[in-house]
């Protein structure tokens, strides 16, 4: 992380925090340390995925330096007519990963599990593979690999998967661009459910430790200059300036541009 301090004197009262190279941008005003800091309570048991959940998920979307997106995927993975309880789901998702990471190598894979109206889950993931590959190509690899794991021996359940049925279409396609995946995410991935039963987590990234994160950059700006970065992210976001806040995130296709744009958007 670095610290740049070119508008900086013992005045300053507010502080941005922005992924360059990424999406996020987070400003806190006062800059003091119980606010910048995330929170890390206790939490209880699981129930569903959360409105807390979501803004944690889309945050970590926006950590991810976008250079990681050229060449990953969305897929998307679900069962035959006859499907088994949310534990058996969750350790199918993870021998499915293990067998993808033998073909493909280490890589880093953002899954989230969703409940379908019959009852059985069903799990949109975004794949860094960090290879080309073709849509079709990637489809079969992936379909052949989760009925191994979930197929139960239905041969439809791999036909599915590969689009070879009618009104069904292949499993896998390249992200192609960041605007794909703020839509992917938003109609998809990120969609809030409640749910009544404690069963673990909706949502993880397996393979962390492989994926290149933006470069976290903090700038400090006195009072007047808050005021007016505040109101510039409400703008952006559509909330009403009456709103009060102390802290403000949100994503942006190009986090470097609003670098660029600080001096014009925090002028008196």
């Amino acid at each position: 992380m670095d610290d740049y301090s070119a508008i900086v004197d013992t005045s300053q009262q507010g502080c941005i925090v922005y992924y360059q190279g990424g999406m996020a941008v987070d400003i806190a005003y006062p800059a003091k340390p119980s606010i910048l800091a995330k929170p890390s309570p206790k939490r209880g048991k699981i129930k569903g995925f959360s409105r807390a959940s979501r803004k944690r998920l889309m945050h970590l979307l926006g950590e991810i330096d976008k250079s990681e997106y050229e060449r990953a995927y969305f897929i998307t993975l679900t069962y035959p007519e006859h499907y088994p309880d949310w534990v058996t789901a969750k350790a199918h998702f993870d021998a499915f990963y293990k067998r993808m990471v033998r073909k493909f190598g280490d890589f880093p894979v953002l899954w989230r599990a969703e409940l379908q109206a019959r009852g059985a889950i069903h799990f949109h993931c975004i794949a860094f593979l960090g290879v080309d590959v073709l849509d079709a190509e990637l489809s079969a690899i992936v379909a052949g690999a989760w009925y191994e794991v979930a197929g139960g021996g239905d041969p439809y359940h791999y036909l599915f998967h590969i689009g070879a049925l009618r009104g069904s279409k292949g499993c896998a396609s390249r992200v192609g661009s960041m605007r794909r995946v703020l839509y992917y995410v938003s109609k998809y991935v990120a969609k809030v459910n409640e749910f009544e039963q404690g069963i673990g987590r909706f949502w993880g990234l397996l393979g962390k430790r492989f994926l290149r994160f933006a470069r976290k950059v903090r700038v400090y700006l006195p009072v007047g200059m808050m005021h007016n970065l505040m109101r510039f992210g409400k703008r952006f976001m559509r909330i009403p300036n009456r709103v009060r806040f102390r802290k403000l995130s949100w994503l942006m296709f190009d986090s470097d541009r609003f670098w660029r744009s600080l001096e014009y958007i925090c002028s008196p």
